[in-house]
Formats: structure tokens, sequence, C-alpha cells
């Protein structure tokens, strides 16, 4: 999905409207010490819906042992073993158009859009088209596409920078515990360090406490309040 306007004042992010919508705006500075994309700390992403269709990333913060235990017996019940080890990012390719699309129908499912097929055929031209913004990670096991960021650069006045910001991160059920979302992210801000970007920004619910818990880990949680503006509506 793209977020409209990425080139603003300040907040970077920041749009204008009669009500606020309850996000919370992080930023992750690139370091080097993200470079790894195999990650052991274990982490349960998942996602709950956010007001105004607004764009999310959900994680789910370590879990006791007996819950780890059943999200394993889960993955081998079902004939699939997942373990960080296996885990791989990579850009997407061509080659990964119906493996995306599934796993990007299940993103759109698991977060109430629309599951209008032709908006998930123009995300896949977006991120295939070279003078488009997105651009997409995924991350593999087995050859098996488990995890997918969709993520663009945009211009920073203020600082007179250029950040990242992440738009969807999702991982496959049969992925759930194995850091996959984490990878995604060390992936990103290792990306922002290559290419010398200022920030890694993405949003997620303010009372989405089980997921902060894991972005204040890996991430610090600004000052700024994200507005929506209904075109034509003034």
């Amino acid at each position: 999905m793209r977020h409209p306007g990425s080139k603003d004042d300040e907040t970077d992010r920041c749009h204008f409207s009669k009500s606020s919508a309850q996000v919370v705006v992080l930023a992750l500075t690139p370091r080097s010490s993200h470079r790894r994309t195999s990650i052991p700390v274990r982490a349960i992403f998942y996602g709950l819906p956010v007001p105004l269709g607004l764009p999310t990333v959900e994680a789910w913060p370590e879990e006791p042992e007996w819950e780890r235990r059943r999200e394993r017996n889960a993955r081998r019940y079902s004939g699939i073993v997942i373990t960080n080890d296996s885990v791989s990012i990579r850009a997407v390719r061509t080659s990964d158009s119906s493996q995306w699309a599934e796993l990007y129908r299940g993103y759109r499912d698991f977060y109430e859009l629309s599951p209008d097929d032709s908006i998930v055929e123009r995300v896949w031209t977006w991120i295939n088209d070279d003078s488009n913004e997105v651009n997409a990670f995924v991350a593999t096991s087995e050859d098996r596409i488990v995890g997918l960021a969709h993520y663009r650069r945009f211009s920073r006045p203020s600082t007179g920078s250029v950040g990242i910001y992440l738009d969807d991160l999702f991982t496959d059920s049969s992925a759930r515990g194995a850091s996959v979302g984490r990878a995604l992210l060390s992936e990103l801000s290792a990306l922002a360090e290559r290419e010398g970007r200022s920030v890694v920004r993405w949003i997620t619910a303010e009372n989405n406490t089980r997921a902060r818990r894991l972005y204040d880990l890996t991430a610090t949680s600004t000052k700024w309040v994200t507005y929506d503006l209904t075109p034509g509506t003034l």
C-alpha cells in the first residue's frame, strides 16, 4: 500500500484531519549492528486493524516457553518446521509473483483490507516498476516466501536528508516465532546504513502494547501524531 504525501513538513509523515488517528510513529536509526538477518531472539509477529486504514507493523514480544513449544509443534504438525537459521532475506524477484501475491492477500485479509485482486496486481506492478518508489524484501525458508516488507525512500525537508519508510510488514503464520519480522527490520536498517539514509520509519497503533515492547527495543518512539485528510472534504 502506498502512503500518500511522502514529502511533508518537519514531521515527514504529517497529514491533516479533523480527528487524529491513534498511532505512534517509530524511527529506527541505521546501525552497523543490524547487519545480521538471522536473529536469535524469538518474536511472534501479529497485528490488529488500525483506524483510518493506516499501514501498520505489528509484533508480539517474547512469550513463555510453553507457548513457544506450542508454536513449534503447530508448525511440525503442519509438516513445516521453520527456524531462525533457515530464514534468509533478499530483494523480491519477478519469479516470486505467485508466492508474493498469496502472502500479500493473507496480509490484506489479516488487516481487514479490501480483497480486491486489482489492488494486489497494482502493488505488484509498482514493486517491479523502477520508476515507482515502492520496493520489497522477502524472507524465505527453503525457497518458500514466509515474510514480506514493502518500503520506500522519502525526502525529509526538516533534516535535508532521505529516510526509508516501511509501509507493510507481514509474516506467514507458519513462520511466526522464527524472528522473520525482526530479520526484515534488520535488513532495512542495514540497507539504510549502506545508502547513507537518516532513518527507518513506520507507524503502529498507540494501544498495540505487545508490539511496542519489541519496537521499544529496536527503535525510538517519536512525539509526532499522524493525521489523515480525506480529499475534497475542506
